[in-house]
């Protein structure tokens, strides 16, 4: 979608949904984003204390086949 719309707006686009590891950030950027912004990716990390260890466990034990969009 970043492709399909960077040509009809003015303003910064922000991207976001999906964005896991370098190479997402990067594919980002080159198909015009200004920014992305990263959520869940943030939520493993060892300085988070939002949620528990065994959650953080899970989402760390996930591939793309887990996730279920609705």
């Amino acid at each position: 979608l970043l492709t399909a719309v960077k040509p009809i707006i003015s303003i910064p686009m922000i991207a976001a949904g999906g964005i896991r590891d370098y190479q997402k950030v990067l594919a980002c950027f080159e198909a015009g984003a200004s920014a992305v912004q990263i959520g869940t990716a943030f939520l493993a990390c060892s300085d988070c204390d939002a949620i528990s260890e065994s959650y953080k466990q899970r989402l760390l034990n996930t591939n793309n086949v887990d996730i279920s969009i609705t």
